[in-house]
């Protein structure tokens, strides 16, 4: 009963909240307009609904069917599930010369054999071809040269197959792309075909680890301490002395006599993890220290207003070449984010000598820090703190250097649909339905939301 207590009084001293907009990441796209995955097409791809996420991690199951007409004569059906990295850099001296390195992190090819008999809501005129793959624990495949040169070992990079693989990342339009995607096609030989027709389907993907075995959460570090002069409140007058009188304080006021302002000096602390967790939420903590003061005055309170943390994303990319010096193009650029924005209705959270502010969650779009063979991004997080004293409001800003944002977790090393069948009846029954395919979704989308998802094709 006591704790119950404890923690309704806790919520009562909790300032409200206001709506603050946060500026989440825009990494991702899809341009594939030739390749497009579309139900009228020659041939197109459709995800079961236990396939179907906004986001996919490691070890989940990608299953679905490739649809061909049936009015084509198919001599041969195929899909590929692809990982690559691609990087670009253009001449600006000669925009029309540039150099490129694509390198697959995994290649999963199937020949696929129709289904002999369609299933039941199978759209009329087309033919089913079942297939399933798995995302990978880790890059599988070594890197090819890139313009007859390898890339070398380095420490910002990485240069053989085990390591973890990178999130999807879109940046700079086709500056970098890491992505994974399905590649459908099929081979006829009829004659109004010159070229085989190709289907394209992304993938968005996050990297993830098993929730077994994580180490404990490190202990918070301190930024470098804010200085500020905050006023103080007047000293209570002692019993003996009374107030001055309307006369006395008239007289003052005409010899231009000023009530002498007294200030004191402040250290405000915030303390903040050497690492996030995508997904995962988090405490921060700040506290006052080191108040000089007379010792005749009583500081004004300080309220926590607002506080903002952007994330500035390093992007290094390089591209084996022997027409550079030491062999390789490098390049880098920085791309800015919220990782979270919160702001407090008046007056505010009171700052004290350990002030915890809790529940910052890092949204699961959010890149994890990642390293591959010719793409590599680290951060820095710039901290704004909005502080109210004494009726002022005064706006601050700290950076902590080297934040690892982590991959997000799974439980129990697995993260996807259950690997015994869902019972009969159920909404993901082995009967098929076609009322929404994967492949509807819209091309213009660059960040993912999960009000919208992509569509799905409905069998498991």
């Amino acid at each position: 009963m006591a704790a119950t207590v404890s923690r309704q009084s806790d919520s009562q001293h909790q300032p409200r909240q206001l709506y603050c907009y946060v500026a989440q990441p825009t990494l991702y796209s899809d341009h594939y307009p030739n390749r497009e995955n579309t139900p009228e097409g020659l041939v197109s791809i459709a995800l079961t609904r236990s396939s179907h996420r906004s986001l996919n991690t490691n070890n989940d199951a990608v299953k679905g069917v490739v649809l061909v007409q049936t009015k084509i004569k198919a001599q041969r059906v195929s899909i590929k599930f692809i990982g690559r990295t691609t990087c670009r850099v253009t001449n600006d001296r000669n925009p029309g010369s540039h150099h490129v390195a694509t390198t697959d992190l995994f290649c999963h090819e199937k020949t696929l054999v129709p289904r002999a008999v369609p299933s039941a809501n199978c759209p009329a005129g087309r033919k089913e071809y079942p297939f399933e793959f798995r995302f990978p624990e880790a890059v599988e495949l070594d890197p090819k040269l890139q313009n007859e040169a390898p890339f070398k070992p380095d420490e910002i990079f990485e240069h053989e197959r085990g390591h973890q693989l990178p999130p999807s990342l879109w940046w700079n339009e086709n500056t970098i792309r890491s992505e994974y995607f399905l590649e459908a096609e099929f081979i006829t030989e009829h004659r109004s075909f010159t070229l085989n027709p190709v289907a394209i389907h992304q993938l968005r993907f996050s990297p993830s680890v098993p929730e077994i075995g994580l180490p404990e959460q490190a202990a918070l570090l301190p930024t470098p301490p804010i200085r500020f002069e905050r006023r103080s409140r007047p000293s209570t007058p002692e019993p003996n002395q009374g107030r001055r009188g309307p006369l006395k304080r008239l007289k003052s006021s005409l010899k231009g006599e000023k009530s002498e302002e007294v200030s004191s000096t402040s250290l405000l602390v915030l303390s903040v993890p050497s690492q996030y967790r995508v997904g995962a939420a988090t405490t921060l903590k700040v506290s006052l220290q080191a108040t000089l003061t007379d010792g005749l005055t009583q500081p004004e309170p300080v309220y926590l207003r607002g506080i903002r943390a952007q994330a500035f994303a390093h992007i290094n990319y390089r591209i084996p070449t022997p027409a550079a010096s030491n062999d390789e193009v490098r390049k880098d650029g920085t791309v800015k984010f919220d990782l979270f924005n919160r702001r407090y209705g008046k007056p505010g959270l009171e700052i004290t000598n350990n002030t915890a502010i809790e529940a910052f969650s890092i949204n699961s779009i959010v890149p994890p820090t990642f390293k591959t063979y010719g793409v590599a991004v680290k951060y820095d997080v710039r901290y704004d703190l909005l502080l109210e004293c004494a009726g002022k409001e005064s706006e601050h800003e700290v950076e902590m250097r080297n934040v690892t944002i982590a991959p997000m977790t799974r439980e129990g090393g697995h993260l996807g649909p259950p690997e015994t069948p869902p019972p009969r009846g159920s909404m993901d029954s082995t009967s098929p339905s076609y009322g929404w395919y994967g492949h509807l979704r819209s091309r213009s989308v660059s960040v993912w939301r999960p009000e919208s998802p992509p569509p799905s094709y409905s069998q498991d």
